[in-house]
């Protein structure tokens, strides 16, 4: 999934709303716009980062990684607001 959008993403329960990367090379979320939240989900199944941060401002906080090669890549990404995985 790619964001190149401003907006807020919001998961209802970590352990049931899930992203799914199907295993597929690359990584699960890809945010690609600035100040964007991200928070609630388990994104899962990837060979590269959960979630990749490649913006400014971005709030990333209360996600879990599963099975992903990182858990979350920060390439580019300067005044990331807020940065937790649980």
């Amino acid at each position: 999934m790619r964001v190149n959008k401003i907006f807020s993403l919001v998961g209802e329960y970590v352990k049931t709303t899930i992203i799914d990367g199907g295993g597929h090379m690359g990584n699960v979320v890809s945010i690609v716009a600035d100040n964007v939240s991200l928070s609630g989900f388990t994104v899962r199944n990837s060979t590269g980062s959960g979630i990749d941060l490649v913006a400014m401002g971005c709030t990333v906080s209360g996600n879990v990684a599963m099975k992903c090669y990182s858990g979350i890549g920060l390439d580019h990404s300067i005044g990331t607001a807020s940065l937790t995985m649980l």
